[in-house]
């Protein structure tokens, strides 16, 4: 369990506030630089980037940090001001969705603002281009990696700097950890491993999953993180950790990794390797008698079975080299069947992650398995229709 103290304070911070979350980064950051000497260290590292690009900003030891500059009523989320000049900065979360003309906008005024110069930084989660006028784009590992590195005065830097990637790690924001594939077979006993699992979530749930085929926007879950490890007392075990993708259970799809499947009552794919990177069909109990005889969801299972046959799934009963997306259905395969979770669609996260020794590829390797199996499951529509039915 963590306890470091901006993540613990995190929960509580800035409620009622457009982006509460983002705001309390950004006012950790900015007190960090205004309060010890990694602020130094942070302009002109900021300013070293500027003149590569052919940027001069004079902002001198005599600069401020402060948060919600005022542009004439837009307010970019942190300065470095120094009289008529300033470096801005304006600080996204998550998904990389930063608005080309609001930082036009904020070009526009802060020329207007700032006769000695000016330069604009925009610093998101994951890696640029944003494609926006910024002068710089930054993802917030290379502020973590800038803060880890720097040169701290004294114990107290030393602990505040501490703090601060503390909560960029709990946020996701941090470098990724590679995951120790030799720990698998015993995750239940692995809890920074499921740490890393959830920090790969994070990553994924970040992803334009909207953009696959099949997959409407409007259908995309507003909190798709999910994470329950299955420790707990067996009503409120669940054993997963991933992104829940869908809106409502109607169905639902799930896209991670099946930690502890009893739950489920679902054994991994291949035990000795450890638990299944898997793609979940989930359906709230509301629709448990009307689902199995659904056209739309016998379709589905038709069609899966077909692919088996054709040998571009694995058969659940067969020998299984971890290649290929193993077909599992739930209501054929098991006795005691769980009509919340019938269809899973699943491959060894260790085969999966084999050879891959750092945490950005890892992440990435998930994301291209996870856009082919979700291509597989939505190839037809039948979930579209499924979901259109259940509605009714």
């Amino acid at each position: 369990m963590r306890h470091d103290l901006l993540s613990e304070l995190r929960p509580r911070s800035g409620e009622g506030k457009r982006a509460p979350l983002e705001d309390f980064i950004t006012n950790a950051l900015a007190w960090t630089l205004q309060n010890t000497s990694l602020g130094t260290q942070f302009r002109e590292c900021i300013r070293d980037k500027l003149r590569a690009r052919g940027v001069c900003v004079p902002v001198t030891e005599h600069s401020v940090w402060e948060t919600q500059v005022n542009l004439s009523g837009k307010r970019p989320d942190m300065g470095c001001l120094d009289g008529d000049a300033a470096i801005l900065f304006e600080h996204k979360r998550g998904a990389n969705k930063v608005d080309p003309a609001q930082i036009g906008r904020y070009k526009r005024r802060a020329k207007a603002k700032y006769s000695r110069g000016h330069a604009i930084v925009v610093i998101a989660a994951d890696d640029p281009p944003f494609n926006t006028e910024a002068d710089i784009e930054l993802p917030w590992r290379q502020v973590y990696g800038f803060v880890k590195e720097s040169k701290k005065a004294c114990a107290k830097e030393e602990f505040v700097a501490s703090c601060f990637l503390d909560l960029l790690d709990s946020e996701g924001l941090g470098p990724m950890k590679e995951l120790d594939l030799t720990v698998l077979p015993y995750l239940d006993k692995a809890r920074a491993s499921e740490n890393t699992l959830y920090g790969f979530a994070q990553c994924l749930a970040r992803k334009p999953w909207d953009s696959l085929p099949g997959i409407s926007p409007d259908d995309i879950h507003e909190n798709p993180l999910h994470r329950s490890s299955g420790r707990g007392r067996a009503k409120h075990r669940d054993g997963r950790i991933g992104v829940d993708l869908l809106e409502s259970w109607s169905p639902g799809i799930f896209v991670g990794v099946l930690v502890d499947g009893r739950d489920h009552r679902t054994k991994p794919s291949d035990p000795e390797l450890g638990p299944d990177f898997s793609i979940i069909m989930d359906f709230g109990d509301e629709f448990h008698k009307r689902y199995p005889e659904d056209e739309h969801y016998k379709a589905l299972v038709v069609r899966l079975r077909e692919l088996v046959r054709q040998g571009q799934l694995a058969d659940a009963d067969a020998p299984f080299d971890g290649c290929r997306w193993q077909f599992w259905n739930h209501l054929e395969e098991c006795k005691d069947p769980n009509k919340w979770h019938p269809i899973h669609l699943r491959r060894p996260l260790a085969t999966l992650l084999q050879g891959i020794t750092t945490g950005e590829d890892q992440v990435k390797r998930l994301w291209d398995v996870s856009r082919e199996g979700l291509g597989i499951l939505f190839h037809r529509g039948e979930i579209g229709a499924l979901r259109q039915a259940m509605s009714r």
